[in-house]
């Protein structure tokens, strides 16, 4: 049945539903000796929204609860709690978008500093499912702590949640379960044998969205000091994966880890570098539920991110980017590697990150530039009152991380925003806090995009780079650096824009700046101190530095791996060009059966998961949160009207 331009209409008036009053729930944190749980609310749109909070305590019992008028791009406080809590967590409901109105949970210390641990809100959708298996990222624990297999229960009945732990050899060190009743939410199994990298195993029945898996790292009746959400073992899907960016002191081992998920042994190769170059590579054989270490250094570090490439796009492996001290030392930092999702483009695209509470530590946004040529990005920083109070108009290197935007200033709620030409996935922003004077990361969060894209231009442009790579690294903050992207592919790609884009930010001057072609001579860049950046996804990770110890790093995992030596800061590196991977083609949201075409049926399908149904076409919902956008309805539609590959 061919789509009229009456049938679309119907089909979008029927998606745009009136809004109705929406809950979204934060992950659970482990809360003891008086430090503070907070639920905070940041609304991106432009009115004025109603927000209520509910602080869970995890025993079914509720903390503390708050309710406030949120203006428009402000960030507001709504309960908070010093209460010992084994799981306490924020339920929000409000009147609006998910994507626009975000809730968090936040974890302080005592003394109310700065912000230590941040976990984004979602809803509770999802097909509810028999054996359901989750994962969690693998964690080192060599200083006695604990390991634990932490769950928390959304549904309105009592779930049985079997936990094991298992070692780098995939070998069970302890296994476990419990009844988790409705509302609540604590540790499954736990175990303090050392391991430089175990991980969680989780089976359940049940839906993903409402049953909720988590690994973490703790002490005795202590509160959490890492953790991380636990998802299910898929295949990479793509050629290549990149990490958030760490910035890290002499001593302090940066490292580049795999995990291997499937029943079959993988070859993962890997490029440790940061903005000055290359400064590891190397490969790894992993065999089935191994974890190993790909390439490491505990050389000082600006930015440092891990790229990891694969045989197969069927591989079930992960990789990540680890901190932890030379010698005997538990994980500080991690943060996993996400592919290209193949999200849609534009002019002036935007994204925001979680407001973080910065009092001692240094904020700074820092950014990843996942393309093969170098991007105009302007980052900027708000305070809670919606005003700008630190700008930088970066030029995001090829293949590179970087530190942008910083500032000192004492912030309640503050969060970066970045804005730029292209899709939200090739410029990937982070908001950090950063140890002063040290500009070691203690902790990140990424920023997300709001809204549907204004689509590029049609005609297209050929854009050709041979560049060469000269970068001198030096410890002195505010370092001059001359060069230029990495030597990468021709590409294809739309328009070169030339229009001003200008954010014009509330209650505080604008920041202009101008989107030109990619240079292709040599820039010179103005480069902040290292101050830097970590999810899904990758929310969570909070560092405490230890001593600057300059002792080698314990090797991770199985012999196999090969390398090449480890660059030491004050020195001049011309780095071994490594080509960029092409990139893997875009999916076609909505083409539920993967016939490359999408039908009038597979938009009922969609219309019908907005509405409240089930989702039963994982192809519609491009952004993987369980849930169909009107923006997700909208590239479905012109996929149907014009074919898979229409711009938007």
């Amino acid at each position: 049945m061919k789509l009229t331009v009456r049938g679309v209409l119907a089909l979008l008036s029927a998606a745009a539903f009136p809004a109705s009053a929406l809950e979204t729930f934060s992950a659970p944190i482990r809360s003891l000796n008086g430090d503070k749980v907070v639920c905070v609310v940041q609304n991106l749109s432009d009115q004025t929204v109603s927000v209520e909070a509910v602080l869970h305590d995890g025993f079914g019992g509720v903390a503390n609860s708050g309710d406030d008028d949120v203006m428009a791009d402000r960030t507001a406080y709504l309960a908070d709690s010093n209460a010992e809590m084994a799981g306490g967590y924020c339920q929000f409901s409000f009147d609006g978008d998910a994507d626009e109105v975000r809730g968090y949970v936040q974890f302080l210390g005592a003394d109310g500093g700065d912000t230590r641990l941040v976990f984004p809100a979602a809803g509770t959708r999802g097909p509810p499912q028999d054996g359901q298996e989750t994962y969690s990222p693998p964690l080192r624990n060599v200083e006695n702590k604990h390991i634990g297999c932490g769950a928390q229960n959304l549904s309105d009945e009592t779930v049985v949640i079997s936990a094991e732990i298992l070692d780098i050899d995939g070998v069970v060190v302890i296994a476990d379960e419990d009844p988790l009743p409705a509302g609540g939410a604590g540790i499954i199994v736990d175990t303090v044998a050392a391991s430089t990298g175990a991980y969680c195993h989780f089976t359940f029945d049940g839906s993903l969205g409402k049953i909720r898996t988590y690994g973490m790292l703790y002490e005795s009746m202590a509160s959490v000091q890492v953790q991380f959400p636990a998802s299910e073992a898929e295949g990479v899907g793509a050629a290549a994966a990149v990490t958030p960016p760490l910035t890290s002191a002499d001593g302090i081992v940066t490292t580049c880890i795999v995990q291997n998920l499937g029943e079959e042994t993988v070859e993962v190769g890997g490029v440790l570098r940061d903005l000055f170059g290359v400064i590891d590579s190397g490969s790894v054989v992993v065999a089935p539920g191994h974890v190993a270490t790909l390439v490491s250094t505990n050389a000082a570090t600006s930015a440092a991110i891990c790229t990891f490439t694969f045989d197969s796009a069927r591989d079930v492996v992960r990789g990540f980017i680890m901190r932890y001290d030379a010698g005997i030392s538990n994980t500080r930092l991690l943060g996993a590697a996400l592919p290209r999702t193949g999200a849609a483009g534009g002019v002036g695209t935007t994204t925001y990150s979680p407001p973080l509470r910065s009092h001692e530590d240094v904020m700074t946004c820092s950014l990843v530039n996942v393309t093969d040529q170098n991007l105009a990005v302007l980052v900027e920083i708000y305070n809670d009152a919606g005003n700008v109070v630190a700008t930088d108009h970066a030029v995001a290197q090829a293949g590179r991380g970087q530190n942008s935007a910083t500032t000192a200033a004492t912030l309640t709620r503050g969060y970066c925003k970045f804005t730029f030409d292209g899709s939200p996935d090739d410029i990937r922003g982070y908001a950090n806090l950063a140890a002063s004077p040290g500009l070691l990361t203690r902790m990140w969060v990424p920023a997300a995009p709001i809204g549907p894209l204004t689509p590029f231009p049609t005609h297209t442009a050929t854009v050709t780079q041979t560049p060469t790579v000269t970068a001198t690294r030096s410890d002195t903050p505010s370092p001059t650096e001359t060069s230029t992207v990495l030597p990468s592919l021709t590409r294809t790609t739309t328009a070169t824009p030339t229009a001003t884009i200008t954010a014009t930010p509330p209650n505080a001057p604008s920041s202009t700046y101008t989107s030109t072609a990619p240079p292709t001579s040599t820039p010179t860049t103005s480069v902040t101190a290292p101050v830097q950046p970590t999810a899904i996804p990758t929310f969570g990770a909070t560092d405490t530095p230890g001593p600057n110890a300059t002792a080698t790093p314990t090797p991770v995992g199985s012999p196999g791996a090969t390398s090449t030596g480890a660059a030491t800061p004050n020195e001049t590196r011309s780095p071994t060009p490594v080509p960029e991977p092409s990139a893997t083609p875009a999916p076609c949201v909505g083409d539920c059966d993967g016939d490359a075409h999408v039908s009038i049926g597979e938009i009922v399908t969609l219309v019908g998961t907005a509405l409240g149904n089930d989702l039963d076409c994982p192809a519609g919902d491009r952004d993987h949160d369980g849930e169909i956008t009107i923006g997700e309805l909208l590239a479905a539609v012109v996929n149907a009207l014009e074919g898979c590959g229409a711009p938007g």
